[in-house]
């Protein structure tokens, strides 16, 4: 396996903040894209169902109104962020799971 600096990134990009386009949600999609596969059903309602509790939402709100601000402190912008991947894998999952559940739709036909 190659290591980031061989594939071309430097020290100070992977350092600097610098968003990849790899991240956890495309890294993810694509292995549940690399097998054409279905979900179960159980499974696929079970990620339809998955939400973020009342206090999350709260909480997210309150990060996202602080960014807007300008007044957020790093260790918050790292949740914000964390929060962010997370409702982006979540919407993910949702996506794959109702695409196993209307096969047809998701195929285009």
């Amino acid at each position: 396996m190659r290591t980031m600096v061989e594939l071309g990134y430097d020290a100070a990009v992977m350092g600097s903040g610098v968003q990849l386009e790899d991240n956890e949600v495309t890294l993810l999609g694509r292995a549940l894209d690399a097998g054409h596969g279905r979900l179960s059903a159980a499974a696929a309602r079970a990620f339809l169902q998955a939400e973020f509790p009342p206090a999350d939402h709260a909480r997210m709100e309150a990060l996202g109104a602080k960014a807007r601000a300008g007044t957020l402190q790093p260790d918050e912008k790292e949740l914000l962020d964390r929060y962010v991947r997370a409702s982006h894998l979540l919407t993910l999952l949702k996506s794959k799971a109702r695409s196993s559940l209307n096969p047809a739709k998701g195929s285009g036909g």
